[in-house]
């Protein structure tokens, strides 16, 4: 606003009071400048810097969400939530044919249950095998008790039997006749008659040419005449066995 001759401020307040506008005042430089001029060197200024009648306030903003993108979005939420239910479902029908199949497994399996609990209740054994079965529990028992026996027995008594026995035949003697001999682990008692009673010792001196017989001593040696007045004699490996 410039204007000559008037009161500049209270045209100023004037104006803005009832245009409700923004004014700014030109102030003149010189006493003697009019208006006009004043208003023609603005007005040139301005033509020089042009005047941007499309403030970047004016402009409109670019909108990051957009409607399309808003409705992109939804479309693809959408798309994503129907195939995680459509996955969702076919898993559940799955799952719900599995138990279905192991209900009817389960049942089919509870009525076999009872049929065979029914069976059981009324199956009694009679008397008679109750005693069968005891009695065979009882002879089972003693053959255990035979076998433990059997198997405790030692082999080298066995193969010592044979062996003393093939020893003992082998020293061919008229003189000396055995009635009695008794093999136990190792010891061996030996019971007979003879022509005389010097034939004995030299009859166990000939063990030691014998394998089985070599090295078998004897602890109790007992000479005497029976009833016939016949020479009986008795070789024991232990004295306190005498069998």
């Amino acid at each position: 606003m410039c204007c000559d001759g008037e009161n500049a401020e209270a045209l100023l307040q004037q104006l803005q009071e009832c245009l409700n506008i923004s004014v700014e005042p030109l102030l003149l430089t010189d006493a003697a400048q009019k208006s006009g001029e004043v208003l023609a060197g603005e007005v040139f200024q301005l033509g020089l810097q042009g005047v941007n009648l499309y403030p970047a306030h004016l402009q409109p903003k670019k909108e990051v969400f957009n409607l399309n993108l808003v409705a992109a979005s939804w479309v693809v939420l959408i798309v994503i939530m129907l195939g995680m239910y459509s996955a969702y479902s076919y898993q559940n029908h799955q799952l719900s044919q599995q138990v279905s199949v192991l209900s009817q497994q389960a049942k089919q399996l509870s009525d076999e249950v009872a049929v065979l609990n029914k069976k059981l209740a009324t199956h009694k054994p009679s008397p008679a095998k109750l005693a069968a079965v005891e009695r065979l529990k009882q002879d089972v028992k003693t053959k255990q008790a035979s076998l433990k026996v059997i198997e405790s027995f030692d082999d080298r008594d066995k193969v010592g039997y044979s062996g003393i026995m093939n020893g003992l035949s082998s020293i061919d003697r008229s003189d000396i006749s055995l009635s009695n001999i008794y093999i136990s682990n190792g010891r061996m008692n030996i019971q007979g008659l003879a022509k005389s009673p010097e034939v004995v010792p030299s009859w166990v001196q000939q063990f030691k040419s014998e394998m089985n017989l070599v090295g078998r001593t004897f602890q109790s040696l007992s000479i005497g005449r029976d009833e016939n007045n016949v020479v009986v004699f008795s070789l024991y490996s232990n004295p306190g066995d005498r069998r």
